[in-house]
């Protein structure tokens, strides 16, 4: 019961330390790129260190099964957890992470 109490009072990870995790290579390097880049440019326009999201995770059907019918490219989770990015977006990958990042913000 401790370690979650003290999981709570870690620090939230920065900009900086955020990762990219595409555990089954799905994303092109374009897209990761473009993850780079978007996690960059909303550090830049913010002034933010950060919005205690410790990454973003590409992975197939982002979309949870409450919502079978819409079509969700990205997913913001909550705090200290990964914001999740379909691969193969036919949106723009930067627009999609800079969207998930707001809803972080404005969670915090």
């Amino acid at each position: 019961m401790l370690a979650l109490l003290l999981v709570g009072c870690a620090p939230c990870p920065t900009f900086g330390e955020m990762t990219v995790d595409d555990p089954h290579g799905l994303a092109s390097d374009n897209m990761l790129d473009d993850v780079d880049a978007a996690v960059s440019d909303f550090a830049a326009w913010t002034g933010r260190a950060g919005v205690c999201v410790p990454g973003i995770t590409v992975r197939e059907d982002v979309r949870p099964d409450s919502d079978p019918d819409w079509e969700i490219v990205g997913m913001y989770k909550g705090q200290r957890r990964p914001i999740l990015l379909e691969p193969g977006l036919t949106t723009s990958t930067h627009q999609v992470v800079v969207h998930e990042l707001c809803h972080a913000l404005d969670y915090r």
